[in-house]
């Protein structure tokens, strides 16, 4: 059967006692005994065939079976459920590519809840009815990848991701497992029998509640390797994975047949091919702000032009301007002082430190981990300033500026949604320079629990931050804060090249932003 099965089938190794070719007997388990002791072959014993032509023939010839899932461009997901307040699914489709397949997620009990992004929902799943049906018959005796970003809420028992269901044991289960405390993935050798192997793929650290992260499962049938990703890092993988696939299997997300996830899913992506890490990597840390004023449109005399890199108009964030803001011609200086000590872009703001602002809606969630950044050029020291902020109720959830007792850069963040909250705050270890462009961006990585300051592309040490129970939900703004619930700290200067980043950036990548070289997504 040319192209079909390439290559020498090991049925009777695969259904003999021993596990040999030239083994005497069948396995026990694939034989029923009739009244008179004769034995004939079970579902087990023709189920044990059919696995086995699977893993024997060719994984790269092309050919599939009856409904099986081929991409026509293996470059991207055949399938995505961003689960933005639908079950649609967004990806690339199946099959013939001139003609797609599409598997919209059929709900059950999934409501919606804020997403990993401001502007953006994610499926809710209550941990006990809450699932979503696929529809999609992935094949896991091939290679294939699947990733999503989840929160988990409830660690109290198995939190199911996302199963390739089975007669017996699912084929693939991606999850939190409780005994562990740790996310796993585990593709079992057989739906059922004796000796089945569990290759488990496994995070190096305890799975944290409440903060959103990306995680991939990747199966190389080339290698039959097993690896999980968490926020685009590689774990501890499993080797010699012995993979099964039931055809008839459903495929669902957020259970399996006996544990729920409870908590919140968006973005749940399949490919039918092994991703290499940097693609996993880009996938979790797609370096798209979410603002970018650099203060250049002049033509427009009171926004700020967002230049993020974003296909949808309606999801870019403008800033209005209020009180005394007025444009300036001359930039930030070129950092590698390669453009004459003039911002190649030429153009900023001056704010005059009594009124003046610039503000849009949110544009991070301030419980989860992000990166806020500008340069800045303070013209008075004699009180604290900020230069980026987030209103709450009372608070702001993150103040970055000038503060007066250290006579430094510093960035804070409010414990609570209060009128003089208690808060953890990052001081730089030299003094702010008067009148002099400094590039000053904050940090805090939720997943670590660290808070960081950047002056000038260095770093402070990391500050150690509890878990973060709120979330402000007000204007994003450049040029004061709100301190017991009035706006405060005006900035008096010059401001340019704002960015907000719904992710901790690394060390190299603030440098990188310093020198407007941050990749845009």
């Amino acid at each position: 059967m040319e192209g079909y099965a390439d290559g020498v089938i090991d049925f009777a190794a695969a259904v003999s006692d021993d596990g040999t070719a030239t083994g005497a007997a069948v396995k026990p388990e694939a034989l029923d005994t009739a009244p008179d002791g004769t034995k004939s072959p079970n579902n087990l014993y023709y189920e044990t065939l059919a696995q086995q032509y699977v893993l024997d023939s060719d994984s790269v010839d092309g050919i599939t079976g009856d409904g099986e899932v081929t991409g026509g461009d293996d470059l991207y997901p055949v399938a995505e459920w961003a689960l933005n307040a639908t079950g649609a699914d967004t990806g690339a489709g199946t099959g013939d590519p001139a003609a797609p397949a599409y598997h919209d997620a059929a709900l059950t009990d999934v409501s919606w809840s804020p997403g990993q992004q401001v502007d953006y929902q994610a499926g809710k799943f209550n941990g006990s009815s809450s699932y979503a049906d696929l529809a999609l018959p992935l094949n896991t005796a091939r290679s294939f990848t699947v990733a999503a970003w989840v929160r988990v809420t409830d660690k109290s028992a198995d939190r199911v991701i996302l199963t390739r269901n089975a007669t017996g044991n699912a084929s693939m289960t991606f999850q939190y497992r409780k005994s562990d405390d740790k996310w796993v993935v585990v593709m079992p050798s057989a739906t059922s029998g004796d000796n089945i192997a569990m290759p488990t793929a496994i995070s190096d650290a305890v799975a944290k509640t409440g903060v959103w992260t990306h995680l991939a499962a990747v199966y190389d049938a080339s290698v039959n390797s097993l690896d999980l990703y968490v926020n685009g890092d590689s774990q501890t993988g499993a080797d010699a994975v012995t993979p099964f696939n039931d055809p008839d299997g459903a495929t669902w997300l957020g259970r399996s047949r006996s544990n729920w996830f409870a908590g919140d899913i968006t973005d749940a992506r399949v490919w039918v091919r092994a991703l290499g890490d940097a693609e996993v990597q880009a996938e979790a840390r797609p370096a798209t702000p979410m603002v970018n004023w650099q203060f250049e449109d002049q033509s427009l005399p009171t926004t700020a032009t967002d230049s993020s890199p974003r296909s949808d108009a309606d999801l870019l964030a403008p800033g209005t301007f209020s009180g005394g803001v007025t444009y300036k011609q001359e930039g930030h200086p070129s950092p590698d002082g390669d453009s004459g000590g003039i911002d190649t872009d030429r153009g900023a703001i001056t704010l005059d430190g009594t009124t003046g602002a610039v503000s849009t809606r949110a544009r991070v969630r301030t419980d989860q981990s992000f990166t806020v950044a500008s340069w800045a050029r303070i013209t008075n020291t004699t009180r604290d300033q900020t230069t980026i902020s987030q209103y709450g109720t009372h608070a702001s959830g993150f103040q970055l500026g000038f503060g007066t007792t250290c006579k430094c850069w510093k960035v804070s963040l409010p414990a609570t949604d209060a009128a003089n909250p208690t808060t953890i705050t990052v001081q730089s270890t030299t003094a702010a320079a008067i009148n002099t462009w400094t590039h000053v961006a904050a940090v805090y990585d939720a997943g670590a629990g660290t808070l960081q300051l950047y002056v000038n592309g260095v770093g402070t040490a990391a500050a150690p931050v509890p878990a973060r129970t709120w979330n402000a939900t007000g204007p994003f703004t450049t040029g004061r804060a709100l301190r017991n619930d009035a706006a405060a700290e005006y900035f008096a200067g010059d401001i340019d090249d704002v960015y907000a980043y719904q992710q901790a950036l690394t060390t190299d990548e603030v440098d990188n932003l310093r020198r407007k070289e941050a990749p845009q997504g």
